[in-house]
């Protein structure tokens, strides 16, 4: 079994088609949800912009770097 530290950032790339579900109440309860429990998924429709904040996440200690 592997054990992931925390917190755990994940950048998730979606199409702008998607942005109404992504900006839902569901997704904003989802959302805090996680946090509880120092896991942060952000979403992205740019591949590069989801590697560049994925990079700068790793210098960031205990906390969601900026979006």
């Amino acid at each position: 079994m592997m054990v992931l530290g925390s917190p755990v950032f994940l950048a998730c790339v979606a199409s702008e088609s998607h942005r109404a579900e992504i900006e839902s109440i569901g997704t904003e309860t989802l959302l805090r949800q996680q946090a509880q429990h120092e896991f942060y998924p952000y979403f992205f429709n740019d591949e590069g912009a989801a590697r560049e904040w994925l990079a700068d996440s790793q210098v960031h200690d205990h906390r969601p770097p900026r979006a």
